[in-house]
């Protein structure tokens, strides 16, 4: 989920960004709409860093990093509510399984062929 990560997993394991941290970043945590935020919340957390998806999508371009994953064990917006006074304690987890593919799909060989062009 992060890039110093990335570039040690890269070199000495096999390593899986997930679905998310492919697709958007940890700016989110600070939206000024508390049900935005709690909707990012996953573990481990996204970075801040918006350009981390980008680099996490090139090391997976370059195979060193070979697989991607999911955090998905969703929890609605009124199931993470139940821990609205303590964000700390919101559920873990984001959708991710039915949208993983089309994600790197879009993130990655569209984006990649659209800059060939």
């Amino acid at each position: 989920m992060s890039r110093t990560a990335a570039n040690v997993v890269g070199k000495v394991m096999f390593g899986e960004p997930i679905a998310a941290s492919l697709g958007t970043d940890g700016t989110h945590y600070w939206n000024k709409y508390w049900r935005h935020g709690a909707g990012h919340v996953m573990g481990p957390p996204l970075r801040p860093d918006p350009s981390t998806p980008g680099y996490l999508m090139d090391l997976l371009a370059n195979n060193d990093l070979q697989v991607t994953g999911t955090d998905n064990c969703t929890f609605n917006a009124d199931q993470k509510a139940l821990c609205k006074d303590e964000f700390r304690k919101i559920p873990n987890s984001v959708n991710g399984v039915e949208d993983r593919m089309s994600d790197i799909w879009e993130k990655g060989v569209e984006t990649e062929t659209e800059s060939n062009r």
